[in-house]
């Protein structure tokens, strides 16, 4: 399946390292990205998956990684 280059809207999976202190990670990104602006949906999918559906015009994918 392709990708419309023209569609502002994405979906993109993020991956957390299970080493980390905090054991549900994703949880916690999801709950910080809620609020921003440009973010659709923010959803954990397990203690160390996170799902962003976001809108290119007011987020990308390397602002989302740098805040987290």
């Amino acid at each position: 399946m392709r990708s419309n280059p023209d569609n502002p809207l994405k979906l993109r999976e993020i991956s957390f390292c299970h080493l980390h202190p905090d054991r549900n990670q994703a949880g916690t990104a999801a709950q910080l990205l809620r609020d921003c602006e440009g973010i659709l949906l923010a959803e954990r999918i397990d203690d160390t998956q996170l799902r962003v559906a976001y809108d290119i015009h007011h987020a990308t994918l390397a602002a989302i990684e740098e805040l987290l």
